[in-house]
């Protein structure tokens, strides 16, 4: 098995097992899960994407704090501070395995050197949108594997959607959970942040 697909399973056994250790109280409640993905981590060769969800008892707390009813249930601003799991970060070895076997992989030494040679710095940075390039089209099958072998129905007892974000809400993040969602589950989320 390649370091890819290594990673992928390792993923999705441990996304699994998060959602499979919600209460089942608690998870008939959640009607959205949070991929989110840290794009401030210092390099992309240890990037990560934190898990954690929000309940509807917990949104109706937040409308009178928010701007709109739909900020306080699609904003992550206004979500519960709960991270249950991680997907990668500098101390997966299977993310670390697969970005070696990458041509974008830089070291840890190389990404220091870069902070005093303009042209490294350069090299550095493109090899960094390589990999985060790679790293949420994976993030990205991976949630899309999740709908088509029914993990999300089958525990939470329909679909919700997974939303792949940053804390900003623009064009590119957007896009990431229209596209890892199945068709229409994300349209009030989409509505929340209308690009214009």
């Amino acid at each position: 098995m390649e370091a890819k697909e290594q990673f992928r399973q390792a993923a999705l056994t441990n996304v699994i097992e998060v959602i499979s250790n919600i209460p089942e109280s608690v998870r008939r409640d959640i009607y959205a899960l949070s991929f989110w993905y840290d794009g401030d981590v210092d390099v992309a060769r240890n990037a990560a994407i934190f898990v954690g969800y929000n309940t509807e008892q917990y949104y109706q707390t937040q409308i009178t704090k928010a701007p709109t009813p739909a900020q306080a249930r699609w904003n992550f601003a206004f979500w519960p501070p709960n991270e249950y799991g991680t997907i990668g970060g500098c101390d997966n070895t299977f993310l670390q395995s697969w970005f070696q076997s990458t041509p974008w992989y830089f070291s840890e030494e190389e990404n220091d050197e870069a902070d005093y040679d303009d042209d490294l710095t350069e090299e550095i940075l493109e090899k960094s949108e390589q990999l985060e390039k790679l790293f949420i089209e994976e993030i990205i099958s991976l949630t899309q594997q999740l709908f088509a072998e029914g993990w999300i129905e089958k525990t939470f007892h329909r679909n919700i959607p997974i939303l792949i974000h940053e804390t900003a809400y623009y064009e590119k993040p957007i896009s990431w959970t229209v596209r890892a969602n199945p068709p229409g589950l994300t349209d009030e989320f989409v509505q929340a942040f209308p690009l214009t």
